[in-house]
């Protein structure tokens, strides 16, 4: 699948395409199947008939066949609220899919709504009783549930399969076709913690349904061994707060192993990256059934290993990228995705031997493109961490500016992986120093839990930290022209840097933590934190939250700063940027905020492209503005911390 951006239709377009890499020449060009813009997802089927994907064609999410001896594509579901994720069954007879139904009953998408004035004007109040009622980057629920349906093939002939109030994800087949399994939080306190999701069996013919997790584990996406006898699955712990690993568990006749509990790191891709990329991350089984092969985030890189259920485990794919997806054919060769630092994205393969093939586009070096060096720093009394330094290559300035990029999460890594805004500036003529500071994941759960309630600590000094490593290691870097930038959590970690130390002469506090306090109550999942606090209720005991709340310190900000954020971002609503820009503007400091309508809190990865073109525009102006310029007398020049 390739996504693009359309310049005119201000929207990212994508398309599915096919090339054989057992030909060479083939693998020059693609064969495109569609034309988008909106086809995702593909599938062939078992039986070799069709090439399944999702497209948006006709409104909302829907399944399309492509017939592979020729004739036009035509969808096979016209569900009313779409289909967001779907499997064949393993005669290609059916697909089992996630659709979004209200109270659990199949409508056609298109049937109208009533057109009388009063509900032309009344249907986009939102009347509101759940606790979880709203997530960024989907928007508010409304009653529809994500339930699980059979559509036969190709008459589109649509069978319920579950009907309780909960959502139902990460569907897969077994191979004889008589079981499905999904994963859904079915419990009565589902509203209050929608955490932890359990992994269940459905029987197609009987319909009932076997619980196999007992809400120790938030499960995702499981994965049926070739005799059926096995599941896999990704799974956390909810007590760790999403600072936890991510394991690997299997299922076998009714108990549950966890196969990497030797391997303190995460699996999945959990690597940081602006340049948005997706596709299957399921465990997979080899042909005999007896390993999985799984993505492991590690150290700045994300690989793929096998493991045995010994606990322990032993890598497949290593290198300086980070493998996105992944999947096997039936021989057993790995099929995926990567990025590397100067490669956006491209397709590998890889047989049951080790034999590997880097097979579309063909690895390229260009001197626009920089490759980061990768250094290490520590902070008094921690542990050692990632650094990596991306300057220009030219030398047009003697001594380059530096911007130091914090990444969001905490619970996220950066990677050897390329990042367009970190080449944005290096073409702008400053050093980017990013690194992966305690809180971060890929490197351990005492080094990811280290700051669990504790923000503005161990990983604030990590970063500074970072920040001198790289200064003392590269002589042509401007230690008196230094900006520092990040967004989500790393916004929080701007926020608190410029309120504690003068060090830097600009910073950029993207969709940022500003007020914990408030944040509870505005946040999408912010009641979800009160573990983190001892449990404090935010309005009987805000001391907690309160301390690690930047805006308790606002007035002690002097650094120019620049404020983005999103007017629809629901994991941090725009209310905390307001919160420090009229604090800023109180106390006569110099403050811009910017506001992106319509937009997310992931907008920088995959929101509107002419909004994404102008954030990097400003970006790139704010920080030549003062980092470009000879002016001694900005904030940056004493270095002075704040007591």
């Amino acid at each position: 699948m390739e996504r693009w951006l359309s310049r005119d239709e201000n929207q990212t377009h994508s398309r599915i395409g096919r090339l054989d890499p057992e030909d060479p020449e083939a693998l020059a060009h693609i064969r495109w199947l569609t034309a988008g813009p909106s086809d995702t997802a593909p599938w062939p089927s078992p039986d070799g008939r069709y090439l399944a994907f999702l497209a948006r064609r006709t409104g909302s999410s829907q399944i399309w066949l492509l017939p592979r001896g020729g004739g036009e594509a035509f969808p096979v579901t016209h569900i009313r609220g779409g289909v967001s994720e779907y499997v064949w069954l393993p005669d290609g007879s059916a697909l089992i899919a996630i659709a979004a139904l209200r109270e659990a009953r199949v409508e056609e998408e298109g049937e109208a709504d009533p057109d009388d004035p009063r509900s032309r004007y009344t249907r986009d109040i939102k009347i509101i009783r759940r606790q979880y009622h709203k997530l960024d980057g989907t928007g508010f629920f409304d009653e529809r549930r994500k339930q699980l349906v059979e559509v036969s093939v190709p008459d589109g002939a649509v069978r319920l399969l579950s009907t309780a109030d909960a959502d139902h994800t990460g569907v897969a087949v077994s191979p004889d076709g008589c079981t499905v399994a999904f994963v859904a939080n079915l419990r009565e306190d589902r509203d209050a913690r929608p955490t932890p999701k359990d992994l269940h069996l459905l029987d197609r013919a009987s319909g009932a349904v076997t619980t196999v997790t007992s809400g120790d584990l938030d499960a995702a996406s499981p994965s049926f061994s070739p005799d059926g006898r096995r599941v896999a699955f990704f799974a956390s712990r909810p007590e760790d707060q999403g600072y936890g690993n991510t394991s690997l568990f299997v299922a076998e006749e009714g108990h549950v192993t966890e196969w990497t509990r030797a391997l303190d790191r995460p699996l999945g891709d959990q690597s940081a990256s602006d340049v948005a990329m997706g596709g299957r991350t399921t465990p997979v089984f080899t042909p005999d059934g007896r390993v999985v092969q799984a993505l492991v985030t590690r150290e700045g890189r994300v690989e793929v290993w096998a493991f045995d259920g010994h606990g322990g485990g032993a890598p497949v794919l290593t290198g300086a990228r980070a493998i996105v997806s992944l999947t096997a054919d039936a021989t057993g060769a790995l099929v995926g995705a990567y990025s590397d630092p100067v490669t956006p994205s491209a397709l590998f393969m890889a047989t049951e031997q080790g034999e590997q093939t880097w097979i579309w586009p063909v690895p390229w070096e260009s001197d626009d493109v920089a490759r980061p060096v990768k250094l290490s720093a520590r902070a008094a009394l921690g542990p050692p961490i990632d650094v990596f330094l991306v300057r220009p290559s030219h030398a047009a300035l003697t001594r380059h500016p530096v911007v130091i990029e914090v990444h969001g999460g905490p619970m996220s890594m950066y990677a050897e992986r390329f990042f367009f805004e970190f080449q944005v500036l290096v073409s702008s003529g400053m050093a980017v120093i990013f690194s992966n500071p305690r809180g971060s994941v890929g490197y351990g759960h005492a080094f990811c839990t280290a700051i669990m309630g504790e923000w503005g600590d161990k990983d604030y000094r990590d970063v500074m930290a970072a920040l001198e490593a790289a200064l003392e290691a590269d002589a042509t870097l401007d230690a008196d022209r230094v900006a520092i930038a990040g967004g989500s959590y790393g916004g929080f970690v701007v926020n608190w840097a410029i309120a504690h130390t003068d060090r830097f002469r600009a910073a950029v506090s993207m969709r940022s933590v500003v007020n914990r306090v408030s944040a509870m109550g505005t946040s999408d999942m912010g009641w979800l934190r009160m573990p983190q606090y001892g449990n404090a209720r935010w309005w009987e005991d805000p001391e907690p939250y309160w301390q690690q709340s930047p805006l308790r310190y606002a007035s002690a900000i002097h650094t120019p700063l620049l404020l983005e954020h999103q007017e629809n971002d629901l994991r941090l609503p725009v209310e905390q940027a307001e919160q420090l820009f009229s604090a800023l503007k109180v106390t006569g400091q110099d403050v811009t905020l910017v506001r992106y309508p319509g937009e997310s809190h992931g907008m920088s990865r995959d929101g509107k492209p002419w909004h994404r073109v102008a954030r990097l525009e400003m970006l790139v102006d704010f920080l030549s503005r003062h980092l470009l310029s000879d002016n001694g007398d900005e904030p940056g020049s004493s270095g002075n911390d704040h007591p």
